[in-house]
């Protein structure tokens, strides 16, 4: 067996974007702003805690629209134009000076419903803001996120937003407002195809999660949205996958459940792939079986240098050919998945030909 660090040593591609854990918790005021938040995405928006706390003053007061008439009447703002006012009120805050960067158009739609700018009574804290939108005769706030790079906004959470807007590429998102979903309620959207838009706008003079600021944690799920849906390919897997192990909660629920209460790293790791890891669908079975051979080494107190074996390996097995079996793989499925981590040639596992297992997952029912 190839010497494997499982979890440590899985390389992902792009596709692939580490993030919050997506748990229900509570806010706290006291956590220090340097702690490294996890993901793919870890932008440098807030210095430190007074920053939080002061901006929170001016944004609590124009959040009040979301928090009160958008709360109280959906038809009021459009989930995508709450996301957006959300979006350039917290970048005129930080960068009044430089929020709207170079023009840069991603859809040429002009029949998306939006909210003017103007209706909003929105005073940019630099004037000449106006006159810019005025010269491109951008009046929406569909306009402005589509038309403009926006400073320390990657690109991918602007077009993830303009593409909501437009209801193309099958961006197909569900905005929380004030909520965090868990990390089951997120798998079951995900296999239907659908990916959660947290925004927070009542608790905004501290850290969500005790790791992003509000903003961050906005822009995560929109950059996550972005590798769900950005390859219709590789969404395909996902949702395949995500499906496949959805089945493997109802059906396993005493398993992983008493798996979960016994071993928090496994917790932590295997609510991380349900939830918080959009990445091709090959990826997300050697990250499955990783966490699952890990949490046996830890049972049976293995080092991070020695393999699972006898009772270890008998164990795995049975859990996991039970899965395999349920998911319904035929033999050859089943080889591969079986390989997986455990080559026991020489052979290279980045050759072996694992197509038809993406397979399996894109048509899984």
């Amino acid at each position: 067996m190839n010497d494997v660090n499982y979890l440590s040593n899985l390389i992902l591609d792009e596709s692939a974007i580490d993030s919050k854990q997506i748990k229900k918790k509570s806010h706290d005021k006291t956590t220090k702003i340097n702690k490294k938040p996890k993901g793919g995405y870890r932008p440098v928006l807030v210095i430190d805690q007074s920053q939080l706390i002061n901006e929170s003053i001016e944004l609590k007061e124009k959040f009040q629209i979301i928090n009160d008439e958008c709360i109280q009447d959906s038809e009021y703002m459009s989930p995508q134009d709450i996301v957006s006012y959300y979006l350039i009120c917290y970048l005129d805050q930080r960068y009044p000076n430089q929020f709207l960067e170079n023009y840069n158009q991603i859809d040429h739609e002009n029949q998306i419903k939006s909210k003017s700018i103007e209706s909003l009574k929105f005073n940019f804290k630099n004037k000449n803001i106006n006159l810019k939108l005025k010269n491109y005769k951008i009046q929406s706030l569909f306009d402005l996120v589509n038309c403009f790079s926006l400073h320390s906004v990657p690109h991918s959470a602007r077009y993830t937003l303009v593409k909501w807007y437009s209801n193309k590429n099958n961006f197909n998102l569900k905005l929380f407002i004030n909520q965090i979903p868990t990390s089951l309620e997120v798998l079951e959207m995900q296999a239907q195809s659908q990916r959660c838009v947290s925004l927070i706008a009542d608790r905004i003079d501290c850290l969500v999660l005790n790791e992003r600021d509000p903003l961050s944690f906005l822009l995560h799920d929109l950059v996550h949205a972005y590798k769900m849906f950005s390859n219709e390919y590789i969404l395909k897997g996902q949702i395949g996958f995500y499906k496949s192990i959805l089945k493997l909660v109802n059906i396993f629920k005493s398993d992983l459940n008493l798996m979960c209460g016994k071993d928090d790293k496994f917790k932590e790791e295997f609510d991380y792939l349900i939830s918080d890891m959009n990445s091709h669908s090959k990826h997300l079975f050697y990250y499955f079986k990783a966490c699952l051979i890990n949490y046996f080494k830890r049972k049976f107190d293995l080092s991070d240098e020695k393999f699972l074996s006898n009772e270890s390996l008998d164990e795995f097995n049975r859990l996991f050919e039970s899965f395999i079996d349920v998911l319904g793989m035929n033999s050859f499925e089943k080889n591969l998945a079986r390989n997986i981590l455990f080559e026991n040639t020489n052979k290279d596992q980045q050759s072996v030909n694992f197509i038809p297992l993406d397979n399996f997952f894109i048509n899984f029912k």
